[in-house]
């Protein structure tokens, strides 16, 4: 899969920061796309062993895991984005964040092994380099920790969205490096395209 310049990927992230600027996005209304499956599954998880880090990567203004259904005692959380430090001085989201959490603008600075729970939701078909971005999901997560994982599918490129993703190919991928608990091809909520929800658990 083709590797965004640096140039060109520069200038998404342009046009993604201004978005986050301008646009009235409510993040809770996100979280509530978002929970219609991952909720049914995320209590669960966070029983089932001592899971004492979570990351979103690719996280936007606002992390998922400020989601109630995330908040736990004695968890460190991480936000993982190009745009992190500068999203921090949007003062429209500050009231969002309900959790303390460690910004950092680039995944490879995530120990391997070090997180218990991975959220990569709605970030795949934005970042430089589709293939490295999935080897870190996976270095990253700890043997036994799981994968939140949601992305459009199938959807031509655009200016904040440089890659179409193939839903076999993403499918194959995913399951080569985790257990299934749950995959699933679906309409979008805001597009006409496909998006694809994925659960897995790293063995």
């Amino acid at each position: 899969m083709e590797i965004v310049d640096t140039k060109d990927f520069d200038k998404i992230q342009e046009h993604e920061l201004s978005w986050w600027q301008n646009y009235p996005f409510n993040p809770r209304g996100q979280w509530t796309h978002y929970d219609k499956v991952f909720a049914k599954f995320v209590p669960d998880i966070l029983t089932s062993m001592p899971i004492r880090t979570i990351a979103d990567i690719g996280s936007g203004p606002v992390p998922y895991f400020n989601n109630p259904i995330f908040l736990e005692q004695d968890i460190l959380y991480y936000a993982v984005d190009p745009l992190t430090m500068k999203y921090e001085k949007i003062e429209k989201y500050a009231k969002n964040n309900v959790v303390p959490y460690e910004r950092l603008i680039d995944i490879s600075a995530l120990q391997s092994e070090s997180i218990g729970l991975t959220i990569c939701a709605n970030t795949l078909d934005h970042v430089r380099d589709v293939e490295e971005m999935l080897y870190q999901l996976y270095r990253i997560t700890s043997f036994d920790g799981y994968l939140l994982f949601y992305v459009d599918i199938e959807k031509p490129p655009d200016v904040m969205h440089p890659h179409t993703l193939n839903l076999g190919w993403l499918r194959a991928s995913l399951q080569t490096d985790y257990a299934v608990i749950y995959a699933e091809r679906a309409p979008s909520w805001k597009f006409k395209n496909d998006v694809f929800w994925f659960i897995g658990r790293k063995e």
